[in-house]
């Protein structure tokens, strides 16, 4: 069984409270990260990337349901949009990778690098077009 492993990280963004933000940072396991004009943003430090939907709770030592992109959406200062990316693989048989990004009212948008396959039988309508899969 191969293992999967990933690499994700934001970009840089403006937060309401800088303590807050680092809290939110401790509890979801992300090194925070700045820039000199006070932009912050973070990593990744799991190799597994970052379930957005769940997280580790040391208190009861269980998985918690969690959403949290909204939860970095209340972070976020005034007409700030957080943009997130991941990529990962498993032995090169399966590349996965999304994105998403959330402003600071809440707004979200998605996408994930397989839409491509929707894209490229455009160019081929007739034609079948295979996966980049083992």
């Amino acid at each position: 069984m191969a293992n999967y492993y990933a690499y994700a990280r934001s970009n840089y963004f403006r937060v309401k409270d800088l303590s807050a933000f680092e809290a939110l940072c401790r509890k979801w396991d992300l090194e925070k990260i700045a820039k000199e004009d006070g932009r912050v943003g973070f990593l990744v430090n799991s190799e597994c990337g970052l379930n957005t939907s769940y997280h580790y709770d040391p208190e009861t030592g269980e998985d918690v349901e969690a959403n949290f992109e909204q939860e970095l959406a209340s972070h976020l200062a005034p007409g700030e949009v957080a943009v997130f990316m991941q990529i990962g693989w498993e032995k090169l048989r399966y590349l996965t990778g999304w994105a998403w990004a959330v402003n600071h009212e809440g707004k979200l948008v998605t996408c994930d690098i397989a839409e491509i396959y929707e894209l490229a039988q455009e160019l081929n309508p007739k034609g079948e077009i295979s996966h980049c899969e083992y």
